[in-house]
């Protein structure tokens, strides 16, 4: 006697808390008893929208997990008063079980989530004519306070008056590793000016860990028009990709990557953007980000860059050479233009002849370019700015050739005469 009331002193706590929750049971049990149900009772059909419902955690995640669950009750009734309890059974699984006190309830009753590990009223009601119709939704979501190991457990949530039971199925993956980024850049970007007849811009991307294995061109280095660089002129460590991409020139041996992009005249001005997907030896995938930038440009030379009148009288005198035009421009129309000013004399004296005396013919040397003075054949003075040659977007090459003639007269005095000739190309929009 002395034994065991020294165990009541020790445990009392213990036992007070296992008291309670026998109380707890057999009240909800009593009231089962009394309340009319579905177990056994004709007249009185239950079904679910679902049979089933999943959740997914990844592993070390703990509190509550909400995914938005939800599951409607319907029933057909021919009984006056009716009442519909349901609780939960654990969760099992390979490697453990998870409580059926984690799985929270929200019913029409329970005023908010309650743990599900003992009956819960989810509806209650009288006649209900066919077809049926919904009478509950119940709500989920999981309170997880400790770790549990990954796998998948399975439970079910129960009605003690015979509903239809739905299958619990929580799976627990394992955290995904922490990715550490191997290349140092997530990007690399190139600025493309055409001020030379191919340009390569260039960018290094160090690698860190693991080697390459593999490489997958994700999305083509092009314009949101369309307009692509072709893969044979992108280049790592000066082998293309083209190559690279067919697994005939991969391993690389240096882990400094220096890529390359050669443009053209052909190539549409705007901003590139592509990607390229590095997959390394242990299978990780990381990918690098491409950006060009083309900006429009034109280049434009004469040769030679002067011209000779040697004059022994009055009249129309020809220069002593013709001069030969080029122009490589990615712009889509061009126009070029020329304009003299008058010719001073080097005396000092600020004696001129009148930029009207200077004459202009113009030939075409390619299929692309076009004359446009009105008197194709003849000269025109160049008394004002005249528009010569017009064109689209083309290589750099020679594009036509000039001619020039000087009208002397006798008031003009015997010296050497000096003044610009100018060319200019322009876009024309």
């Amino acid at each position: 006697m002395l034994l065991l009331f020294y165990f009541f002193l020790r445990e009392g706590q213990f036992i007070k808390d296992i008291c309670i929750y026998v109380i707890d049971i057999f009240l909800v049990m009593l009231m089962l008893c009394l309340m009319p149900g579905a177990s056994g009772a004709q007249g009185f059909r239950v079904w679910l929208s679902e049979s089933e419902i999943h959740f997914s955690i990844n592993e070390k995640v703990k509190g509550e997990i909400e995914e938005n669950k939800m599951v409607k009750l319907f029933a057909v009734s021919r009984q006056k008063d009716w009442a519909l309890n349901y609780f939960a059974t654990p969760l099992e699984g390979r490697k453990g079980e998870i409580p059926a006190e984690c799985l929270l309830i929200n019913t029409p009753h329970t005023k908010g989530f309650m743990p599900a590990h003992i009956p819960r009223l989810v509806a209650i009601g009288g006649l209900i004519k066919e077809p049926g119709q919904e009478i509950a939704q119940i709500e989920f979501k999981f309170l997880l306070e400790e770790n549990y190991l990954p796998g998948e457990y399975k439970g079910r949530l129960i009605s003690p008056e015979g509903g239809p039971p739905l299958n619990i199925k929580l799976v627990i993956s394992p955290k995904p590793a922490e990715i550490i980024r191997r290349l140092s850049v997530e990007n690399i970007s190139f600025q493309a000016s055409q001020r030379v007849l191919i340009y390569t811009a260039r960018a290094k991307a160090p690698i860190f860990g693991p080697r390459l294995s593999g490489l997958i061109l994700q999305k083509k280095l092009k314009t949101e028009q369309g307009d692509v660089i072709p893969a044979k002129r992108i280049s790592i460590n000066n082998r293309p990709l083209s190559k690279i991409l067919k697994g005939k020139s991969f391993h690389f041996r240096k882990r400094n990557l220096r890529f390359s992009v050669t443009t053209n005249w052909m190539d549409t001005p705007g901003r590139y953007s592509g990607l390229l997907q590095f997959i390394y030896e242990d299978g990780q995938k990381e990918d690098l980000f491409m950006d060009l930038v083309i900006q429009p440009s034109i280049l434009m030379d004469v040769d030679p860059d002067h011209i000779l009148f040697n004059v022994y009288h009055p009249g129309l005198h020809k220069g002593d050479q013709p001069i030969k035009v080029f122009v490589g421009t990615n712009i889509a129309n061009w126009n070029i233009a020329v304009e003299a000013d008058p010719l001073t004399i080097d005396d000092g004296t600020g004696k001129q002849i009148d930029n009207g005396a200077l004459f202009i013919k113009c030939k075409s040397e390619v299929g692309r370019a076009k004359v446009m003075l009105k008197k194709k054949r003849q000269y025109t003075d160049l008394s004002k700015k005249r528009d010569i040659l017009r064109g689209p977007v083309g290589k750099y090459e020679e594009i036509g050739t000039v001619f020039f003639k000087l009208h002397t007269t006798m008031d003009n005095e015997a010296g050497s005469y000096k003044g610009p000739i100018t060319f200019t190309c322009m876009p024309d929009w």
